[in-house]
Parts: C-alpha cells; structure tokens; sequence
C-alpha cells in the first residue's frame, strides 16, 4: 500500500507536466491586460494641473506685467482664448495628427474627434508594462502642445493687437508645426 502511495503521489505531481507534454507548453494562460496604477494616474493628473497653472495665470500674468498697464487685461485674454481654442483643436484632430498611428510626418486620421477613445482605453508609456487611461494622457500631452502657442502669443501681445489674427496664426502654427514635430 505504501508503494502505491508513493506511486500515487508522483503521478498527481507530475500530472500536469504530463497532461502538456504533447503540445509543448501552448495551453499556459494568456497574460492579463496591464491595468492602470493608481499612482500613475494619480500622478499624471496633477502634472497635467500643474502644467494649465503654469499656462493660463502663469503665462498670462508675466506676459501681461511685460505690457503697459492699459494692456493687460489685452495680454490676459490672448492667452485665455488660445489657450481655449488650442484645447479644443488638439481634441479635434491634434492628438490624431500626432499620436494616431505611423506616418512620415503625420499620423493618420483614425482617432479624428477622439474616435474609439473611451474612458476604459489605455495608453501606453514608455515603460515596459505601464499603462494610464488614453483621456489621461491625452489631457497631459494637449497641455504641452497648448502652452507653447500660449507663450507664442504671450510673446507677441504688443504686437498683435486683434484677437482674430493672434487666433488664426495659432491655428496655423499648431497644425503645421507642433503636430509634426511632436511625432
């Protein structure tokens, strides 16, 4: 009886090795999809805050101590408008031009109007296995691609006196220049 036993005890150890020996290990478990960390996240949305601090009073506020005081409620609103504006057109079709798929100089136009992203869609970092929710970096990085059009206009407060071509030579720019170079 104790030889069986032993017997026994082998063969339901070796059982699952020898349950797989003729598919050469094929049937392991797929690995689970990586799941945002909290702290990761945790830590992207403050960025992302600190980065519209940095923008809108910040920039605002230095520019407009650089213009006569008449000016200043001038310099505070070209930074709050394009600061707007350029949010909106990176939703629109900046976030595709620059992260949507492979291109020479540009992405393609599958995520136009942020298409297929959805509140449960990931991105990945450059991290091997980190990823954060898509929305989050795409709030991160349109803080970065708006705050050099905000200090673009900042720059030139004296200079452009009407909002309408301070807004359209933003538009062109970012269209142009940030999308492309940010590939």
């Amino acid at each position: 009886m104790k030889a069986h036993a032993g017997l026994l005890a082998l063969v339901l150890m070796l059982a699952p090795i020898l349950g797989h020996a003729g598919d050469g290990f094929a049937a392991v478990a797929p690995a689970a999809a990586p799941v945002p960390n909290k702290g990761d996240v945790a830590f992207m949305s403050m960025s992302t805050l600190l980065v519209i601090m940095m923008a809108v009073p910040g920039l605002a506020l230095f520019y407009g101590g650089l213009v006569r005081s008449k000016n200043m409620l001038s310099a505070l609103m070209q930074v709050m408008m394009v600061f707007s504006m350029i949010i909106v057109l990176w939703a629109i079709y900046g976030y595709t031009l620059t992260f949507g798929g492979s291109g020479h100089f540009f992405g393609n136009l599958g995520k136009l109007f942020l298409n297929g992203i959805t509140a449960d869609s990931v991105g990945a970092t450059f991290s091997k296995g980190v990823v954060i929710p898509e929305l989050t970096f795409m709030g991160f990085q349109a803080t970065f691609f708006d705050s050099t059009n905000s200090a673009a206009v900042s720059a030139s407060a004296r200079s452009l006196r009407s909002r309408s071509r301070s807004s359209s030579l933003m538009r062109l720019r970012s269209a142009r220049v940030a999308c492309g170079l940010a590939r």
